[in-house]
């Protein structure tokens, strides 16, 4: 298990789960920054990602804001998590057409041989 002090954080996908929540409900940056009492940057900054800017009361008043579970938000989240980015890429994926899924599938598996290679070796 990673020390805490390693653990990593992608804040872009936090960001991006914000901003995906705030259009899915209609919302416009400014009226969030309203509700919020926060600035527009602010809002367009960690909707960017960008590095600790967010902490753990801003995600639940995002939550609240946006009307979505906390979990929506920080659930696998961090690059350590066994599901990193599972939900997201399942949720992506299932949106393609077949052709493409079948090309991300082909590039998946064999970045995932490689990397068996690669684990291998060491």
């Amino acid at each position: 298990m990673p020390r805490i002090s390693d653990l990593k954080i992608d804040y872009v996908i936090i960001g991006k789960r914000i901003r995906d929540a705030r259009l899915f409900r209609n919302i416009s940056i400014k009226e969030l920054s309203e509700l919020m009492n926060v600035s527009l940057v602010y809002i367009s900054r960690v909707e960017s990602g960008n590095k600790g800017l967010i902490n753990l009361k801003r995600v639940f008043e995002f939550a609240h804001y946006l009307q979505v579970p906390v979990s929506y938000i920080l659930d696998d989240a961090s690059m350590y998590e066994q599901n990193y980015l599972a939900k997201d890429f399942s949720r992506i994926f299932q949106g393609l057409e077949p052709r493409t899924r079948q090309f991300l599938y082909t590039v998946a598996a064999e970045v995932e041989k490689r990397q068996h290679e690669d684990d291998g070796e060491e």
